[in-house]
């Protein structure tokens, strides 16, 4: 390893970390919503906060991948997803705005101009998860981890059925249970396999700083 690139190297496994993080919060979050829900409503509070904990930690996780060595392959599609996540949330929050004046004001949004904002920001939020994934395979061929990258793979491909389901839900109506029972078992592969990724990458950018 150059000496240079032993500080951004350190900066990508902390982004990588949060990222690791924020997923396990993101999954015991919605376990949590699934399995006890009759308890959950005595504590309704700690799952929206939670999911808020592992936002932020994922934006934090990002930033601090911005950091990385140059030499790291797709090193842009980093940049890629901070600036349409970035675009996604901005989106989103203005239409949470117009919703919220629309209470003074008691005049409601533009239903056409609220579907588009909401798509647009759908359409960014996507896009960053792909260039994110795309990143960290870039990141396991920077390490020379063939198995990690071929994780990245299979998981971008399941990440594009997931992202083509709906389509395939109107195409193809008559298969509509077997197309929503699959896409349920594939969400479930692609957190497994982004968990053990992002853990992978993690515990192998540690051993690089040794």
């Amino acid at each position: 390893m150059h000496p240079s690139d032993r500080e951004p190297i350190r900066k990508l496994s902390r982004g990588i970390t949060l990222l690791f993080y924020s997923l396990e919060i993101y999954a015991f979050s919605f376990l949590c919503l699934l399995i006890f829900p009759f308890l959950l409503r005595q504590l309704v509070i700690i799952p929206p906060l939670a999911i808020l904990l592992a936002f932020i930690l994922s934006v934090m996780g990002k930033i601090y991948c911005l950091g990385c060595p140059n030499r790291v392959p797709g090193k842009v599609m980093i940049q890629v997803a901070v600036v349409l996540e970035a675009i996604s949330i901005g989106l989103a929050a203005y239409t949470f705005y117009q919703f919220w004046s629309s209470l003074t004001t008691f005049v409601l949004p533009n239903p056409r101009l609220v579907n588009l904002l909401m798509t647009v920001s759908q359409l960014a939020g996507n896009g960053a998860l792909i260039a994110l994934i795309i990143f960290l395979k870039g990141t396991a061929d920077f390490q020379r981890s063939r198995p990690l990258a071929d994780q990245a793979s299979t998981l971008l491909l399941i990440v594009l059925f997931l992202l083509a389901a709906p389509i395939l839900l109107l195409m193809l109506s008559p298969l509509a249970l077997l197309i929503s029972l699959l896409s349920l078992v594939m969400i479930l592969v692609a957190v497994i396999l982004l968990s053990q990724l992002l853990l992978g990458l993690k515990e192998s950018l540690l051993l690089s700083l040794v």
